[in-house]
């Protein structure tokens, strides 16, 4: 290949992952990733940090959330590492306790929804909010709240994150971020050919801007 763009961060098998990038990493052809920093390699993603710090301090701040749990990703992928940081200290930065059984990283699967909510009520944890970490998980949470009685967003909100299309016709419609995908995969694209025109140049990393999107499962 003259050039490779790679997106691994919903691979669930992390040897073939890792196996993966090696073979990339030890080609030395230009090589791009898609949302996850890998050694070696451009970058395109999001500042996940900024991204996940602006949800958490809307629930704090505009709905006066005392209890929040986070229903990350894969525990040891960096994305879901950046997001978790930014839930954590803005937790702490508005006074409000860290506690660990409110915490779930499992994967990005829609099933780890269900999983994280049965932790949540066998430890009586539910909280005033779920900050989940993509859209999917989130409405699985939201159906398994529907079918014990709880009401979303009257008893609890619940927010997602990509802003999939699926959120927009949730119901109830999923408060979310918004990914601008097609800039992403441009700018992606725009790197690699960068790389490929001048392979002197220092590796570099490019955001693609997001959106908070305010919707009905957090009462805006």
């Amino acid at each position: 290949f003259d050039g490779i763009i790679l997106e691994v961060t919903n691979m669930l098998n992390q040897k073939k992952r890792q196996q993966i990038i090696r073979i990339i990493q030890e080609s030395g052809v230009p090589a791009v990733s898609l949302l996850e920093k890998i050694p070696g390699l451009y970058h395109a993603g999001l500042d996940n940090y900024a991204t996940m710090e602006q949800m958490v301090e809307h629930l704090i701040v505009a709905h006066s959330c005392k209890t929040l749990n986070y229903v990350g990703g894969p525990a040891d992928s960096q994305e879901n590492l950046l997001r978790w940081q930014a839930y954590e200290d803005v937790l702490q930065r508005y006074g409000i306790p860290l506690e660990n059984d409110r915490i779930w990283n499992e994967s990005y699967e829609v099933e780890s929804g269900v999983r994280a909510f049965i932790h949540f009520q066998e430890k009586h944890l539910l909280p005033d909010a779920f900050v989940c970490a993509n859209d999917f998980v989130a409405m699985d949470l939201v159906k398994a709240l529907n079918e014990l009685g709880y009401s979303v967003p009257d008893d609890i909100w619940v927010c997602g994150f990509d802003d999939s299309q699926e959120a927009s016709y949730f119901a109830p419609r999923l408060t979310s971020i918004h990914i601008h995908g097609q800039i992403m995969g441009y700018t992606a694209a725009n790197l690699l050919m960068t790389r490929i025109e001048e392979p002197s140049l220092n590796y570099r990393t490019v955001y693609t801007e997001t959106n908070l999107i305010l919707r009905e499962s957090t009462g805006d």
